[in-house]
C-alpha cells in the first residue's frame, strides 16, 4: 500500500468533552486506530474514529479525569504493520472533577468507546446511601457497588475490572436519595 501523505490534526476541548479531528481524505476510517498518552508514558489505544462527511476522522471522549498534556495520534494499518500519524497535543488545565464537587453528578464514561474498561468518575455530596451500578441494554445489572461510604466528593471507579465485557452498549448508573444518574459507553474490539 502507498504511505498516506502526512497527516494534520487537531485537539480542542468543547465542553467537557475533548474532539480530536484529522484531515484523511483517502483513509478508509475502518483501517485505524487512535491512541493516546500522557507526557511521555506508552501510546495506549482508545478507541476508533468515526468518518466525517467532510473527509475527516474524528474521535472524541470525555475530559473529566484528564489534567496535564496529553496527546492523541492515528495508527493506520497498511500492508507492512502499522504506520503512525497525525499526532496532535492538548494541555488541560481544566479540572472537571473539582466543578463537580459537592453534588450529586455523574461525569460521561471515559475512555468511551472502550476497549473493555470501565471507569465512573461521579461526585457525591454527603455519605448518604448511593448504588453505582453496569447495566446492559436489556437492563441486566453486569456490576453494582455500594458507593455512598465513600462520602462527599469526586471518586473515580473501575468497573467490569478484570472481566471481559461483550461488546456492546452499557450504562453506568448512579442512584442516590431518589435520583438516577446515566451515562452511556460503548465497549469496542
Amino acid at each position: 500500500g502507498d504511505e498516506p501523505d502526512s497527516i494534520g490534526g487537531k485537539a480542542q476541548l468543547s465542553g467537557n468533552q475533548i474532539i480530536v479531528t484529522w484531515n484523511a481524505p483517502g483513509i478508509d476510517p475502518a483501517t485505524t486506530k487512535v491512541y493516546r498518552r500522557q507526557a511521555n508514558d506508552p501510546w495506549v489505544p482508545v478507541g476508533a474514529p468515526a468518518a466525517s462527511p467532510d473527509q475527516r476522522l474524528e474521535f472524541a471522549e470525555s475530559a473529566a479525569e484528564f489534567t496535564g498534556d496529553w496527546a492523541y495520534r492515528l495508527g493506520i494499518r497498511l500492508d507492512e504493520g502499522e504506520g503512525y500519524e497525525g499526532e496532535v497535543a492538548i494541555q488541560l488545565p481544566v479540572d472537571v472533577e473539582a466543578s463537580l464537587y459537592g453534588t450529586l453528578e455523574l461525569a460521561p464514561a471515559r475512555p468511551n468507546p472502550s476497549l473493555g474498561d470501565v471507569t465512573a468518575v461521579f461526585s457525591l455530596p454527603d455519605r448518604s446511601a448511593a448504588q453505582l451500578a453496569l447495566v446492559d441494554l436489556a437492563g441486566r445489572v453486569i456490576e453494582s457497588r455500594d458507593v455512598g461510604s465513600l462520602g462527599a466528593g469526586t471518586h473515580r471507579v473501575e468497573l467490569a475490572r478484570g472481566r471481559t465485557l461483550p461488546v456492546g452498549m452499557y450504562f453506568i448508573r448512579l442512584d442516590s436519595g431518589g435520583r438516577s444518574l446515566c451515562s452511556k459507553v460503548a465497549i469496542i474490539r
